[in-house]
């Protein structure tokens, strides 16, 4: 049986002189205390009990100090590893093990100031605004607007009609145009047609391939009536009556081929021939600065149109070896044509005629290489296309771009073919 112990300020027990230690180590210190002093019937006494021998024991975990006149019990914290040296007897530790459970820390607070929550909520509502800016714009027209819708005219179907075209839909595709096309096939009644055509589906603008500059001028009038925009390809018009151009220097092309054949000539008196494409537009232009380019030594013994069809072309060039056997030269206003017109010469026995022409495709490379042709030009229909729908878009919006801009012209010969630039758009481009 236990009992409690007390102060017993009745007894008649004679009073024991008051043992005192003081508790200096933190491990050693009751919890809540610093340097505690420890006395008999002090606050601690109530933490003891004694045995049914009178001995006095502890409660719960605690470690119990024992002297001849003090008999306390105290909560350890975790008590060292090894007995502090110059401590009294009873305040060191028993070696047993104490389970120490981790002491629980109150949750971390977010709560802020009122003035400070409106900061942060200020913070946050701009951040997001300012993320939400940088997606508004588009590469083509403004969002509310949607997509910007063209219309293209193109004027035929050789290899730089269809590249041109090709060139054309990849960059409204990249740009995330709509693009309406149609084809006049060489024929100016068709190409007005397609222009009411394209008025009536109300398209944004029309970029033109056109066949014919004298038809031209109704094309244009019957557009700006309708306050749709026209942008021109290969050719340009009256800068205030469109919206822009991409132009093929023509003159400044067929002056190119005309060039080489000064250099090759070198002074002698020769002989050339002109296979033209179709008249009145490009080929007119293509013809005209080529023949102008010509030094006097060079004499043009025969100019035949072929419409820049390859069939043409080879019964064009077979009459003018028969009527000119003695021709050096010939100028071809297209790489296909020019295909056509080798055959012809070789067949008829013209293979010294050296052939200069205007393009650069790949296969034209080729030739130069294997010395079918003699000399081509490069004006890019990849490069064409490009600019004509990105300078397009650009000036419906309004943006800082060359109103009428220039495709690059170059010379190609066999010792340059390696160099030249890239005609069609290639697969995936």
């Amino acid at each position: 049986m236990t009992t409690r112990t007390g102060v017993n300020a009745g007894s008649s027990r004679p009073p024991r002189k008051r043992a005192t230690a003081t508790v200096s180590h933190p491990s050693q210190r009751p919890r809540g205390h610093s340097a505690t002093r420890l006395t008999e019937g002090h606050a601690f006494r109530r933490l003891s009990v004694r045995d049914a021998e009178g001995a006095h024991v502890c409660r719960g975990s605690s470690f119990c100090c024992r002297t001849s006149a003090l008999h306390a019990c105290r909560t350890p914290a975790i008590p060292p590893a090894e007995p502090q040296p110059g401590l009294p007897e009873c305040l060191r530790p028993f070696r047993r093990p104490v389970l120490v459970r981790p002491e629980r820390r109150p949750p971390l607070s977010l709560s802020l100031p009122a003035r400070h929550r409106r900061t942060l909520v200020v913070l946050l509502v701009g951040t997001g605004l300012l993320l939400s800016g940088c997606g508004l714009e588009s590469s083509a027209t403004p969002a509310d607007d949607g997509p910007t819708t063209l219309g293209f005219v193109n004027g035929g179907s050789t290899e730089f009609h269809t590249c041109l075209q090709e060139s054309i839909e990849n960059t409204a595709k990249s740009n995330f145009a709509k693009l309406v096309t149609v084809n006049s096939h060489q024929d100016a009644a068709r190409e007005l047609a397609n222009i009411q055509d394209m008025i009536a589906r109300h398209v944004d603008a029309i970029i033109l391939q056109t066949v014919n500059t004298t038809a031209l001028k109704s094309d244009i009038a019957k557009a700006k009536s309708a306050h749709i925009p026209i942008f021109l390809t290969s050719v340009s018009a009256d800068p205030s009556d469109i919206l822009g151009a991409v132009v093929v220097d023509l003159k400044a092309v067929g002056k190119l081929d005309a060039g080489w054949i000064e250099d090759d000539a070198a002074g002698r008196e020769v002989q050339v021939g002109v296979i033209a494409g179709a008249p009145g537009a490009a080929s007119d232009l293509l013809v005209g600065g080529f023949t102008k380019g010509l030094p006097a030594n060079v004499k043009v013994v025969a100019n035949q149109p072929a419409m820049f069809v390859a069939a043409k072309a080879k019964i064009v060039a077979a009459s003018m070896i028969k009527a000119h056997p003695d021709l050096d030269y010939a100028f071809v206003a297209n790489e296909e044509m020019a295909f056509a017109a080798r055959k012809a010469f070789d067949a008829a026995g013209g293979k010294k005629v050296k052939i200069v022409t205007v393009n650069g495709t790949d296969e034209a490379l080729a030739a130069l290489k294997d010395g079918r042709f003699a000399a081509t030009v490069s004006n890019s229909a990849k490069d064409t296309g490009e600019l004509a729908v990105t300078n397009t878009i650009s000036l419906l919006r309004k943006e800082k771009v060359e109103k009428i801009a220039t495709t690059p012209a170059r010379l190609i010969t066999r010792t340059n073919a390696d160099t030249a630039p890239l005609y069609c758009p290639s697969d995936g481009s």
